[in-house]
């Protein structure tokens, strides 16, 4: 019983340590110091923390403390958006369109992750979509219905 408690003991400080470190990587971020940001942000990336990486992303797709890479931003994205980060979602499926070397597919896997961060009330994801729906081709809107549609049904 004794080991128990020690176990998750360990386990709940060692989540409000990751917690602590995320604030002060975003406080960090926030006050422009973006090498400190990095710094504080990466491990927990690495770590699969979801929050930590789709700031990661947005250091990349800025250029914040780092050489911007949309293509690298987009890999942080995606990696949190599939285990659940909506904002991360929404930054996914706007770095997929705005990429110029993006495929059809990939364009289509952009626009449903703004209907899957749409679908969780993101902030700004529904303005997000409609400037979509203005701009894409309508076949590749039709597809991206589809797949999210069945993606949702297959969970």
């Amino acid at each position: 019983m004794r080991l128990i408690n020690i176990i998750i003991a360990v386990i709940l400080f060692m989540g409000n340590a990751a917690f602590a470190d995320y604030k002060a990587g975003k406080a960090a971020y926030d006050a422009g110091d973006y090498e400190a940001a990095y710094n504080q942000l990466l491990p927990l990336a690495e770590a699969g923390d979801a929050k930590a990486q789709n700031a990661i992303g947005i250091m990349f797709d800025r250029g914040h403390g780092v050489n911007k890479s949309l293509n690298k931003a987009i890999e942080y994205y995606s990696t949190a958006s599939n285990i659940g980060n909506y904002q991360a979602s929404l930054n996914l499926g706007i770095s997929l369109l705005a990429r110029p070397t993006s495929s059809k597919e990939e364009q289509i896997n952009g626009i449903v992750a703004i209907l899957k961060a749409t679908s969780m009330k993101v902030k700004k994801a529904e303005q997000a979509l409609q400037m979509v729906q203005k701009t894409v081709p309508h076949n590749y809107m039709i597809e991206a219905y589809r797949t999210f549609k069945n993606q949702n049904n297959s969970n």
